[in-house]
């Protein structure tokens, strides 16, 4: 029953002991020796966060993301990918604070500044089955640590999402998010944003969030995410 396996999950959540998903140390779900092997390259775009680029990028110099920047803490590999892992399919919500304090860092090293912070939202069919939204536990944690509010309710996502494997290339990718999101109750206008998720993968769906915010008045919006995967 539904309703059975929610209390079940509830319980295993609050049994995960704080071990590294690297190394099994304890006291950290991700320790910092795990996380610096799975630290970014550089150079990377400054608008994508892709590596290998000293500059802009070939993909951004046709057409920009609606982001203004993208920062993340980590490549999606080995300590890095398990700790997504973790958070997104396993349940482990306890790791949230622990990931957004690599996130943290990143975003002060970038030097990067806001008004406040959006998580990436899910649609409400998605939240209903994972119960959770992930973005919104980094978000929640990264606000605590950076003195920054968090807009729960300022973007909604209007569409479920669709898979991007069967949107080969950046611009079928971009046409089958484009219109997912819409801008939320609260207002954004005037407002520099922090846009957050756990993964950044070709950036068509952050692109298309920051969109909407755009949409609904924010002046300017930084992607951040906790891992970037290398494509």
């Amino acid at each position: 029953m539904p309703f059975l396996s929610a209390i079940w999950r509830r319980l295993g959540e609050g049994l995960h002991p704080a071990r590294c998903v690297g190394c099994g140390m304890s006291g950290t779900f991700l320790c910092d020796r795990c996380a610096a092997e799975a630290k970014p390259s550089e150079p990377r775009c400054p608008s994508c966060a892709e590596l290998g680029w000293p500059g802009v990028c070939a993909r951004c110099a046709v057409r920009r993301p609606a982001f203004d920047s993208a920062t993340v803490a980590c490549r999606y590999m080995g300590a890095a990918r398990d700790a997504v892992h973790a958070l997104k399919y396993r349940h482990v919500r306890a790791i949230a604070p622990t990931l957004a304090g690599h996130m943290a860092v990143a975003v002060r090293q970038r030097r990067v500044s806001a008004d406040a912070i959006v998580p990436m939202p899910v649609h409400a069919k998605r939240l209903r089955d994972r119960g959770y939204n992930q973005a919104a536990l980094l978000a929640d944690a990264l606000g605590a640590l950076l003195g920054l509010p968090v807009l729960a309710g300022a973007l909604v996502r209007v569409q479920s999402g669709r898979s991007q494997v069967k949107a080969p290339g950046h611009a079928a990718r971009w046409a089958n998010v484009a219109y997912d999101f819409e801008p939320g109750a609260d207002g954004t206008a005037g407002m520099r944003l922090l846009l957050v998720d756990d993964v950044l993968t070709t950036g068509s769906t952050m692109s298309a969030a920051a969109w909407a915010l755009k949409r609904g008045g924010a002046v300017e919006v930084a992607a951040v995410a906790f891992a970037r995967e290398e494509r």
